[in-house]
């Protein structure tokens, strides 16, 4: 058993391209609560299993794609909402994460969060990686390099989801965070070369690095999902499970 991230702490996930690191993310939404309060995903490569999501019932409040112009106002009623900005729209993210800064209570999903404005004037995200533990901001972020990455970022994540790395400076960076651990005789970090789609899981509260198998596929995590965001008059009684993943 691994523990998995509350409703107060910030995730890192990072791995080179191809790795498995936006299954492995869509597998810790698929548990996060977001039947509690709402979940903002940020996509701005448009992902197709975050297509998947909007029709498995997610609600997109805003695709710059479909139709430009002004942000919405945040949401506050828990559920899965999904944002779809130009990068070029820095100015309007922002103002967009400033006000869920203010509301709280809300988390945050990015896929290729380095797109994020976060270098000055834009101080709404850093904003959120500082105070949002108190203020219960969970936040899933992912980069495919550890050298992109905000500091605020690295230094205030609780856990690490590490696939793969390619780049020496990618893996010293992500060492200086995550450590390493010995299984079987055999020492493990960022840089181990990892069978296809495992990972490390690091749990800063625990001070513990483990080798994880693969999530499950994308089509078992889609039906999570779809259950989790049927209407509430259609749920049946929800099955009392725990993760089933094993450590190595």
């Amino acid at each position: 058993m691994i523990g998995l991230p509350t409703i107060q702490d910030r995730t890192m996930v990072i791995g080179a391209t191809g790795e498995g690191k936006t299954v492995g993310a869509m597998w810790l939404l698929s548990r996060s609560p977001f039947h509690e309060i709402p979940y903002v995903i940020i996509d701005y490569k448009r992902e197709l299993m975050i297509a998947q999501l909007e029709e498995a019932g997610a609600s997109v409040i805003y695709d710059n794609r479909r139709k430009a112009g002004s942000f919405p106002s945040p949401p506050v009623e828990p559920g899965l909402y999904i944002v779809r900005p130009d990068p070029d729209e820095r100015e309007e993210m922002n103002a967009f994460l400033s006000q869920i800064w203010r509301n709280g209570n809300t988390g945050i999903f990015c896929d290729e969060a380095f797109m994020i404005p976060q270098k000055r004037p834009f101080k709404a995200f850093d904003n959120i990686l500082t105070t949002g533990r108190s203020l219960n901001m969970p936040l899933i972020m992912l980069y495919q390099r550890p050298v992109d990455m905000s500091q605020y970022a690295t230094s205030q994540a609780e856990y690490w989801m590490v696939f793969n790395l390619r780049k020496p400076s990618d893996i010293e960076i992500a060492n200086q965070y995550i450590g390493s651990t010995v299984i079987y005789g055999r020492k493990y970090d960022a840089g181990t070369h990892l069978r296809p789609h495992y990972w490390m899981w690091y749990d800063v509260h625990n001070d513990g690095l483990h080798l994880m198998q693969p999530v499950p596929p994308p089509a078992r995590i889609m039906d999570v999902f779809r259950q989790r965001l049927r209407p509430a008059d259609e749920l049946e009684e929800p099955e009392k499970t725990r993760p089933r993943l094993r450590l190595i």
